[in-house]
């Protein structure tokens, strides 16, 4: 099975951000691509992400949109490789180590307050270390869940990869 252009451009296509408004702000969020259908017909797609444990939540949906572009842009190099040659695991650590949390304490903020489960990651975080503000706690706290979200991803490139990439 050979990795393609066209397998990298689909899996940076699988979400897409829209503008729109709530109150009197403008955001951009990220939905599933209304074409997803054209890209994969009859697809088990959607799905495969509610599986691997993807929740309907602003922040899942923004972070997995991160995390097949950035998967996109690094498997760019390596068109024309065996699927099955493809250390993933540097991949997934090179992205994994990239992570970082918002930088505005009023997007931290909104992260936490955004779902108040959130709060097992703050929990999880306390317990973890000392920190010096509540700032570097919930920087902590949101790069643990990024880094969930982002293994959802990972395991659904794996499994798309699998599926998807023709000989």
């Amino acid at each position: 099975m050979i990795l393609t252009d066209k397998h990298t451009s689909e899996l940076s296509n699988i979400f897409v951000n829209k503008e729109v408004v709530r109150g009197d702000d403008k955001e951009t969020i990220y939905v599933f691509n209304d074409k997803i259908d054209d890209i994969f017909p009859c697809s088990p797609l959607i799905n495969k992400f509610w599986e691997l444990g993807m929740q309907v939540d602003d922040y899942h949906y923004k972070w997995l949109s991160y995390c097949l572009s950035e998967y996109s842009f690094k498997l760019k190099p390596l068109i024309g490789t065996a699927a099955e040659e493809i250390d993933y695991e540097s991949i997934n650590d090179d992205i994994l180590n990239a992570l970082e949390s918002d930088i505005y304490n009023a997007d931290l903020l909104r992260w936490i307050a955004s779902n108040l489960t959130r709060s097992y990651y703050v929990d999880d975080a306390f317990a973890e270390s000392d920190f010096d503000s509540l700032w570097s706690l919930l920087s902590w706290a949101q790069i643990s869940e990024m880094r969930e979200v982002y293994e959802m991803g990972f395991e659904f490139v794996k499994w798309y990869l699998c599926e998807y990439v023709e000989e």
